[in-house]
């Protein structure tokens, strides 16, 4: 099996070796994901939000070691990764905690009586979406 291996972009040091994924261990990451998926979709909107606030303190207590992480992963010093990526995920985080109900709540369209009477638009989860990264 092919291996890949991490390198901090700061000091060039590996970080790790990984295996590079057969396409039977993506079929079946893929196969989960869309099943996980499919529970997610049966979860309500207010049920998602309590789920994503216990998150938040997660977050809050793991902070300095997550910033290590991404430190050494990105080449990045600590206030870039607390201003750019820990502060605005846990802005989010709050923002759909209080938000994700009526965000997704099914409302009226209002368009032409002609065409659509009695519209309306409505969110539902949109399943598996898959990344390759090279």
């Amino acid at each position: 099996m092919s291996v890949l291996t991490a390198v901090a972009p700061g000091d060039g040091r590996a970080l790790g070796d990984f295996d590079i994924s057969t396409t039977e261990t993506i079929q079946q990451q893929m196969q989960t994901a869309q099943t996980a998926a499919h529970a997610w979709a049966g979860v309500s909107a207010a049920q998602r939000a309590k789920i994503l606030a216990g998150l938040r303190p997660i977050l809050l207590e793991q902070l300095d070691s997550i910033c290590d992480i991404i430190m050494q992963t990105t080449g990045k010093v600590a206030t870039e990764v607390l201003l750019g990526e820990i502060y605005p995920l846990l802005d989010l985080l709050r923002y759909y905690e209080k938000q994700a109900e009526h965000i997704l709540c099914s409302r009226a369209v209002f368009t032409s009586p002609f065409a659509f009477p009695g519209a309306t638009a409505s969110h539902h989860p949109g399943g598996l979406i898959g990344m390759i990264i090279f």
